[in-house]
């Protein structure tokens, strides 16, 4: 079974929440104009993260493609 990409465009509306490694949640997002997956975990990062608390794990849902997915802190696929 072949997995699809998971696209983002501008025009899609983002939401996603970044993790700590005991599973709770820094930082929530909602927001459109995104172009990637490094970009929205960048804006968390700025939103949460930091080099006191950082993060561990994301997950983003497409609320207009109806897809999510979680990620790690450099962006690949859990």
């Amino acid at each position: 079974m072949a997995r699809s990409r998971n696209i983002i465009t501008k025009k899609d509306c983002i939401k996603a929440h970044s993790f700590d490694k005991n599973g709770k949640i820094m930082a929530t997002i909602y927001d459109s104009g995104f172009t990637c997956i490094s970009s929205v975990i960048s804006q968390l990062n700025q939103k949460g993260g930091g080099w006191l608390h950082p993060i561990y794990e994301v997950s983003i849902y497409n609320i207009d493609r109806d897809w999510s997915a979680r990620y790690n802190k450099n962006g690949k696929l859990r």
